[in-house]
């Protein structure tokens, strides 16, 4: 029993995904599979026939080489957890120890002090609640992922594939220095200097007035690609000659970086946000302080 034990631990739910042996260059997928093809994935997952012959952790796996690994290598050349702890190892200069099988990551992840979120960054190991990890690479939009990942249940060894964020539902594990580093990175700087203003969106709004007579608005804007919030003050009653001010607000840990200037509008520095709220408070004149709501 206690040999049976070891072996399932860090195998079980690393579903196989339908793939051909090779591994496919998705970067111009426009989709990602198909929700039913992720459910009939999923139900194969009970099958551990060709797991169980191995009965500890391998430095070897699918021509890859992870010394230290602390998982198992399945027959088919390839297991989840074992592409995941390379990658952490790799890319955060961390061993893992073991966390057990892919639904109980997120758990001790957050238990060793690791960020756990629903949003999604590259670098970071994406968790299925079912019993799957993936090392996400890049963002692709709004609502997809691509990642790199290996499978107990899928013959391609290593390969980068596409799937909807909301695959991984149990969230998105984060280096533990990571959240340190951007906000050394990305507090205080310029979003246009920094690359963050190309998919800068406008998330909340709100109008101001002086003496009840409409001036201008200021907007929360969001950078995905960054994961970073700014404010914009934009006028519009023609007084350019008059000091506008624009302040981006973040909730944890609490920072406010504000920039006050003449002008049509301005825009001001950022700060690191994704996995806090945020607000833009803005005045133009003497118009009085006006807030967009946290998000």
């Amino acid at each position: 029993m206690f040999a049976l034990a070891f072996v399932v631990v860090g195998i079980v739910g690393c579903s196989k995904h339908h793939s051909s042996p090779t591994a496919p260059d998705v970067s111009d997928l426009p989709n990602t599979q198909s929700d039913a093809e992720q459910s009939d994935a999923d139900a194969s997952a009970n099958d551990l026939s060709s797991a169980l012959s191995y009965t500890g952790p391998s430095d070897q796996c699918g021509n890859q080489t992870a010394y230290g690994n602390v998982y198992p290598c399945c027959t088919n050349g390839g297991n989840c957890t074992w592409w995941a702890w390379k990658r952490a190892k790799e890319v955060w200069g961390v061993s893992l120890p073991n966390w057990g099988n892919p639904n109980t990551w997120t758990t001790y992840a957050r238990n060793a002090g690791y960020t756990v979120s629903s949003t999604p960054a590259v670098n970071t190991i994406a968790v299925r609640a079912y019993g799957h990890v993936a090392w996400v690479t890049r963002i692709v939009d709004s609502s997809r992922v691509e990642v790199s990942e290996m499978n107990c249940w899928g013959n391609y060894g290593a390969r980068t594939w596409i799937y909807n964020k909301s695959y991984f539902d149990a969230g998105f594990i984060y280096n533990k220095s990571a959240a340190s580093n951007y906000y050394a990175q990305y507090d205080g700087k310029d979003p246009i200097a920094m690359g963050c203003a190309g998919d800068g969106v406008t998330v909340a709004q709100s109008n101001i007035y002086r003496s009840g007579a409409y001036v201008g608005y200021v907007e929360l804007r969001w950078s995905n690609k960054c994961g970073t919030n700014w404010a914009r003050t934009t006028r519009k009653d023609g007084r350019t000659w008059e000091g506008m001010v624009t302040e981006v607000q973040r909730a944890n840990p609490a920072k406010n970086v504000r920039y006050s200037a003449s002008g049509g509008y301005i825009y001001g520095d950022m700060v690191y946000a994704r996995d806090s709220l945020a607000r833009a408070c803005g005045s133009i004149g003497a118009s009085g302080w006006y807030c967009t709501a946290w998000k």
